[in-house]
């Protein structure tokens, strides 16, 4: 998620201070991009330039759909996209900026409740191991 939130401040650069259009900011992101969000930006921006005025939040979901393999993404992850796909493109570049950084917002508290839930995660897992060595030990004696 963090290569997606970084995405999402040069998306806010793009749409803020170069004056790009939604899918043409997407079409540089694609470029730029090195992971498997280069694929669904790529698409998002394709669909937006031959369709234009087409439902956002549709052309997001089945981008994300159709590379999610790669993406690792909770179902809590895509709803918060879909979300801001929802927003995306409906209002001037001052609310485009507030979805933007509102979406980047919920990422990083979904990115700190995933880092907590390992955390408490492997500690079990450990505690497990331990106990299972012990019982492994008792069992062959």
């Amino acid at each position: 998620m963090a290569e997606f939130q970084r995405a999402l401040t040069e998306l806010e650069y793009s749409i803020e201070f170069m004056g790009m259009t939604i899918g043409d900011a997407l079409m540089i992101l694609a470029k730029n991009s090195e992971t498997e969000l280069e694929s669904v930006f790529l698409y998002v921006s394709e669909r937006l330039k031959s369709s234009p005025g087409s439902d956002m939040q549709k052309i997001w979901q089945r981008a994300l759909s159709k590379y999610s393999e790669g993406l690792a993404l909770k179902k809590d992850d895509v709803e918060i996209i879909l979300d801001f796909s929802k927003n995306l493109g409906t209002g001037n570049r001052e609310k485009e900026k507030n979805n933007i950084k509102v979406t980047s917002m919920r990422l990083r508290i979904a990115e700190d409740e995933a880092r907590a839930e390992l955390e408490r995660n492997s500690k079990m897992y450990r505690g497990l191991g331990f106990l299972s060595g012990i019982f492994v030990v008792i069992v062959l004696m």
